[in-house]
């Protein structure tokens, strides 16, 4: 891909079929999915399991846009795990 080509959009598809819960992130590089039975009793919601795959499909793959996918989840545990995160690279580079 050359620098003037935008990144691929990750697309996310949410499904619930017989007490499972299925959160599909996808582009053209990966695919990533987060599969949970009775997810409810983790005590978290739609919003946040599509951040925590968002943010596992990035680690994986790297290239694409999540912007799309970012904006159905929870802002608030996205904007803190990238600060946590930031935290933790200022801190291994000051050691």
């Amino acid at each position: 891909m050359s620098r003037s080509e935008p990144a691929p959009r990750a697309t996310l598809r949410v499904t619930r079929t017989r007490g499972t819960l299925r959160v599909v992130v996808d582009c053209p590089s990966a695919t990533t999915t987060l599969a949970l039975l009775n997810g409810a009793a983790l005590g978290l919601s739609d919003a946040q399991l599509i951040t925590v795959a968002a943010f596992r499909h990035q680690d994986g793959c790297g290239v694409c846009d999540l912007e799309p996918v970012f904006a159905r989840g929870d802002r608030d545990i996205q904007e803190r795990t990238e600060r946590a995160w930031a935290a933790l690279v200022l801190a291994e580079r000051r050691n």
